[in-house]
């Protein structure tokens, strides 16, 4: 599937209870299929680039839309999971994890991409920050506390 272009079709094969069946699919956009089940229709190109960019420039970090699916199996009900982490950069020094489950900031709830985009807005340097994350899938379950004070 991932050598097929966006908008295309491929016809699968499946097997369910014991018959053989197919199905034509649309290969669609993850990362808009997901923020569009999220109820999160902004576009990028809407956002000021603060928005865009202020965790990537403050923390070090890219996050994106929780999927339902990864939130159900993860046990938690919202949050923005962490898709990339800037080598020595605040989030890389206090042992944030790619695929971490990020479900508050300073006593915050993060409920989706706008909340999170507006606690890290009101972040500045000497701030203490702690992160409420939950492991991503298969690593252990429960919250863990991450935190320290950014440059």
């Amino acid at each position: 599937i991932s050598a097929r272009a966006v908008g295309s079709s491929v016809k699968l094969g499946y097997l369910r209870g014991g018959k053989l069946g197919n199905a034509t699919v649309a290969i669609g956009d993850r990362a808009k299929t997901y923020t569009d089940l999220a109820g999160n229709n902004n576009d990028d190109e809407t956002q000021t680039p603060e928005q865009a960019d202020a965790g990537e420039g403050k923390l070090g970090i890219k996050v994106d839309v929780l999927p339902p699916s990864v939130a159900n199996k993860a046990g938690v009900k919202q949050g923005v999971v962490v898709t990339s982490i800037r080598t020595a950069s605040f989030a890389d020094e206090i042992n944030l994890q790619k695929g971490e489950i990020i479900v508050e900031i300073n006593r915050k709830p993060v409920t989706d991409l706008a909340t999170y985009r507006g606690i890290v807005a009101g972040l500045k340097s000497g701030d203490d920050v702690v992160f409420v994350v939950r492991a991503p899938l298969g690593q252990g379950g429960g919250n863990s506390y991450v935190g320290g004070t950014l440059p």
